[in-house]
């Protein structure tokens, strides 16, 4: 039992997410990919703490409403993001204290 743990934790699980509506990452999801035909929503980044030494893209492709990025409340100088027209995306890193903005498109 305790070995199956040690493997699952060594294994690179590479998650994409499509997502329509309000969405908690964990810090599995590499990409997230953001559809908002249906109306705005807010996206809520994993603990920064936990996400330590992970890179994270978000991408809106489909639009019709508002994407918000936001942080829990853990990221040092942290400002929400806002995803409004498609090819609207951002690239971001965590050092275990804060979020990194690596590379963002915002219209």
């Amino acid at each position: 039992m305790l070995e199956n743990r040690f493997i699952e934790q060594d294994t690179v699980l590479d998650k994409t997410a499509f997502i329509t509506d309000d969405y908690e990452m964990s810090v599995r999801d590499y990409v997230v990919r953001a559809n908002s035909s249906g109306g705005a929503f807010n996206i809520t980044l994993p603990a920064v703490t936990e996400a330590t030494g992970r890179f994270y893209t978000i991408y809106l492709f489909t639009d019709g409403g508002d994407v918000t990025i936001q942080d829990q409340n853990g990221s040092e100088d942290w400002t929400n993001m806002v995803m409004t027209v498609v090819g609207d995306g951002v690239v971001l890193y965590s050092d275990g204290r804060k979020y990194w903005p690596l590379h963002s498109t915002l219209t």
